[in-house]
């Protein structure tokens, strides 16, 4: 949760600065014909918010992506063949002092 939400936000961001730069990309004839002007804006700023959903959701299945996965180079992690290797070590253990106790 602490990575999602600034995560969105930041995409939200990035859909208003677009909005903005479309804004400032506009040519000064086209302020010449304010009914052009508008519907152009309105279609570009539709256009860019209905983005916005399917990038929220890749967002959010990145940011649970990232929690699901195992970092195996934590110095934590027991990988494959040390995990094996230990249980051996264990194993061989338990048998030297079953060995030990019936020789006594």
């Amino acid at each position: 949760d602490q990575l999602l939400e600034p995560s969105l936000q930041c995409a939200r961001f990035v859909c208003e600065e677009m909005i903005q730069i479309s804004r400032r990309c506009e040519s000064e004839r086209l302020s010449m014909l304010p009914n052009l002007q508008s519907s152009l804006r309105s279609a570009v700023q539709s256009y860019i918010e209905e983005c916005l959903v399917p990038t929220e959701d890749m967002v959010s299945n990145l940011v649970s992506c990232e929690l699901a996965h195992i970092n195996t180079s934590h110095p934590d992690f027991i990988g494959g063949s040390q995990a094996i290797a230990t249980v051996l070590e264990r194993k061989k253990g338990v048998v030297e002092k079953g060995k030990q106790k019936f020789e006594d």
